[in-house]
């Protein structure tokens, strides 16, 4: 996987684009990582993605280090999801957190968050509002899911992990004064997944940045290009593009 990082700004904004050129060689290629937790919250029991198979073990035993919170378990019938786990959540109006022991430190780790609000008798879940933080790194400020969307939304985060562990903290904010999850997986990453020098462009200038594989990074797109849809099923990562 060949990966370039441009970041463009000028006087008006400043914003980074990730660049990530692959061929179906890279695609198929094997991936093994050194950690890798699936977590279906809010259930007992494990789940399989009907997308791509990977299991999800159930949250309620392993990795949830807090007491006060609501397994959730969807009362809607027609509820229709690409996978069962987004038919349980794990709720919660006090601050909540998961710890996953970490072997492979040093090194950045995939952090994806899945939400889907279904009906259920504890509250409205499109009304929750929350602030997500892992090992120190704000992920998600005031949350809340669109509620012109009808799909699960997956937020996804490249963080590097340089402790034993990492702990994902989800926080109710003042306004709802709760929130929810469905899954959480941590995977940890190829070396080569994140660059540590790009190339700052404006209009004056092309400057050299250094240092990038200490900060934290958010997939907002992700596009194949020139290509078709690819889905996790058929990528090393487990993506979609």
């Amino acid at each position: 996987m060949a990966t370039t990082k441009i970041f463009f700004s000028s006087s008006y904004s400043t914003f980074s684009l990730y660049v990530s050129v692959i061929s179906l060689l890279s695609i198929a290629s094997a991936f093994s990582p050194v950690d890798q937790y699936l977590v279906n919250c809010g259930s007992h029991s494990a789940a399989t993605s009907d997308l791509d198979h990977r299991v999800f073990t159930g949250d309620a035993s392993r990795y949830l280090t807090s007491t006060l919170t609501i397994q959730l378990e969807s009362t809607d019938s027609q509820l229709t999801s690409p996978s069962p786990f987004y038919s349980t959540a794990r709720a919660f109006d006090h601050p909540a957190h998961y710890t996953f022991p970490i072997r492979d430190r040093g090194t950045h780790h995939l952090v994806r968050l899945h939400f889907h609000p279904f009906r259920n008798n504890y509250n409205d879940l499109l009304e929750a509002e929350f602030h997500v933080v892992a090992n120190g790194f704000l992920l998600l400020r005031y949350f809340r899911i669109p509620k012109t969307d009808n799909f699960p939304v997956i937020k996804e985060f490249v963080i590097p992990v340089a402790s034993e562990e990492l702990k994902i903290a989800f926080v109710p904010s003042g306004r709802s004064k709760f929130g929810f999850v469905n899954a959480i997986e941590v995977i940890s990453a190829p070396q080569d997944l994140i660059a540590d020098v790009a190339q700052l462009v404006d209009f004056e200038k092309n400057e050299r940045v250094n240092g990038l594989l200490k900060n934290g990074f958010e997939t907002v797109y992700r596009v194949n290009v020139g290509g078709f849809k690819v889905t996790s099923f058929n990528d090393s990562l487990w993506r979609t593009w």
